[in-house]
């Protein structure tokens, strides 16, 4: 082989190398662009069912505040009317035991000398 001939392998080499890598570079931004367009996709894909699951949560949240608001305010009816019924029912002894009492000392064949 002549150093002509050899020069000219090597350009033609060369030259075909630099295509490859052209080539190569051109398939390598396709692929970066692909994947950024995905990524991109995915990522308000995953904004988006974020959002949505906060605002699940949220509106979960509010019906069982509202839910737990309305039992307690149950149960503070039901104490209030307990303590009510606790007094009355104090009062209604207090009054029968004061009446008993009271009858008690009015009987008159009790006394002992």
């Amino acid at each position: 082989m002549t150093a002509r001939e050899t020069d000219q392998w090597r350009s033609e080499a060369k030259s075909e190398a630099a295509a490859i890598v052209a080539s190569a570079r051109e398939e390598a931004a396709k692929l970066v662009r692909a994947a950024r367009e995905e990524a991109g996709r995915l990522a308000a894909s995953a904004q988006d069912e974020a959002a949505k699951t906060v605002n699940d949560a949220r509106v979960e949240a509010y019906r069982v505040r509202e839910e737990t608001t309305a039992i307690r305010k149950r149960h503070d009816e039901d104490i209030a009317h307990l303590q009510h019924l606790a007094t009355e029912h104090r009062e209604q002894l207090r009054h029968h035991l004061t009446h008993m009492l009271d009858r008690v000392d009015a009987s008159p064949g009790d006394s002992k000398p």
